[in-house]
């Protein structure tokens, strides 16, 4: 099964993997992301399907990391290959994790396949990425079709949207859906 969370972040779309991913072996994130390119494509393929066709999503696979003292691993990809990671993708993966109770207020470090990234997640529910941009993330449901690839939405829960407090008036609570798919 493939859990998946998504977000959205400055406009910045970004799909979560947090398990059921290929297994990409043990090292570097740097190897272990040539690894899902080279030999996992139907994996990344259905994990950007959209129902809506909807261009612009990027995705990132959660890791174990390889360096000490990281909070977590981070794959990212979109359709056409690897990406460097970006700030507000970033914003919306770290809230994500929060959210999941993966991670709480602090100082956080990621390993990627492009390098390690630390972020300050803040008690208020913002992030800032130091040399970057503040900001907050707004959680989005978008159903995955994975048909095409042999594989069925399963099922999926509501949570809250991603904002800081003070935000909510007039915003409905029920947008941000985890699925979990086989």
């Amino acid at each position: 099964m493939i859990s998946i969370i998504d977000t959205r972040a400055d406009g910045a779309r970004m799909r979560l993997v947090l398990e059921g991913g290929p297994d990409l072996g043990r090292g570097p994130l740097s190897k272990r992301a040539q690894c899902l390119l080279q030999w996992h494509e139907h994996f990344r393929v259905a994990v950007l399907a959209d129902t809506r066709d909807t261009p612009g999503i990027a995705g990132a696979l959660l890791c174990e990391p390889h360096a000490p003292g990281c909070s977590a691993g981070l794959i990212v990809f979109d359709s056409d290959g690897l990406l460097p990671l970006s700030g507000a993708g970033l914003v919306g993966l770290t809230l994500a994790l929060a959210r999941l109770g993966r991670i709480v207020a602090g100082r956080h470090r990621f390993e990627t396949a492009s390098g390690m990234v630390d972020v300050l997640l803040h008690g208020d529910g913002s992030v800032s990425i130091p040399g970057g941009r503040q900001g907050s993330a707004e959680g989005v449901y978008s159903p995955a079709a994975f048909s095409h690839a042999g594989i069925s939405i399963h099922s999926y829960k509501s949570t809250e949207r991603f904002l800081r407090p003070g935000q909510w008036k007039g915003r409905s609570r029920s947008c941000f859906r985890t699925a979990a798919v086989r």
